[in-house]
């Protein structure tokens, strides 16, 4: 087609939109929305541990009726469970109801299938069970809204983490990065990271712990991921000569924008504190 004929159809096109009455116009822009889905975002991306010292829990409220509380909205929560090498080891389903949640205890589920997996990626969607509602469409990508619960069964200390990643196929290396939070040495033993890759292709990075003072790097470890896996790399104090008063983490490449690794604290009592790095 020549650059004429495109201009001449543009030119038709408009017309024939100028030319449909208004309220035609507006029946068929809601025929539209109502047939149309919803925008779902991809899945959002979370670790598990499950190593016989650390249980895990997840924890999904229906965040639909929070948001439009309205709206009478139920919907179904899929989550998707990967062992560390990124390989899928379990789909599961379940229902939220209007104000609704659902919680997992992922050892128990996992003994109740005969899985063996001390750690890995969990992905979540939660999808509302009428997709095609106008009000649904006004809140544009909606990504799924969860929280985990890690519990070290021999001290009975927990954490509370939220996730930051989503395993969106069109995911590439996020870059370095620096944690702004200081790690106190005072009666610390390890550092623990457990890093994820929300993305498709393998990925090779650096764990770092830095000086906060001289902002040297004090040890560094090499962490392979195979994609939508995730690794542990431990850092323990007695590695490290001359140990300052204060660390922080650094990472020279993410797999993603904001896959920071989540970050365990265990002191020498062996109580633990996690949070994102």
């Amino acid at each position: 087609m020549s650059l004429r004929e495109q201009l001449n159809l543009r030119n038709l096109l408009q017309s024939t939109k100028r030319a449909i009455p208004v309220p035609v116009k507006q029946a068929l822009q809601k025929a539209y929305t109502f047939a149309v889905p919803c925008h779902l975002g991809p899945p959002v991306a979370q670790m598990y541990v499950n190593d016989g010292k650390t249980r895990s829990f997840l924890a999904a409220n229906n965040f639909y009726s929070t948001l439009l509380s309205r709206i009478e909205t139920s919907a179904r929560v899929e989550i998707t469970f990967l062992d560390a090498r990124g390989e899928v080891v379990l789909r599961e389903q379940r229902p939220v109801m209007h104000f609704g949640s659902c919680n997992l205890d992922i050892q128990t589920l996992f003994s109740d299938h005969a899985i063996r997996s001390d750690r890995g990626v969990i992905l979540v969607r939660m999808i509302p069970d009428a997709r095609r509602r106008r009000e649904y469409h006004d809140m544009g990508k909606i990504s799924a809204q969860f929280y985990m619960f890690y519990e070290n069964t021999e001290t009975g200390s927990v954490s509370h983490i939220h996730p930051t990643s989503v395993a969106d196929p069109a995911n590439q290396a996020g870059g370095a990065f620096v944690s702004h939070q200081t790690l106190n040495t005072r009666g610390l033993r390890e550092v623990v990271l457990y890093q994820c890759n929300p993305s498709r292709a393998r990925h090779r990075l650096e764990h770092q712990l830095i000086d906060t003072a001289t902002r040297k790097v004090v040890l560094s470890k090499p962490c392979e991921l195979a994609p939508l896996g995730c690794e542990k790399t431990v850092f323990r104090m007695d590695e490290i000569e001359n140990l300052p008063p204060e660390l922080a983490v650094q990472i020279d490449d993410l797999p993603s924008t904001n896959s920071k690794p989540m970050l365990c604290r265990v002191y020498q009592s062996g109580a633990f504190s996690m949070s994102h790095s």
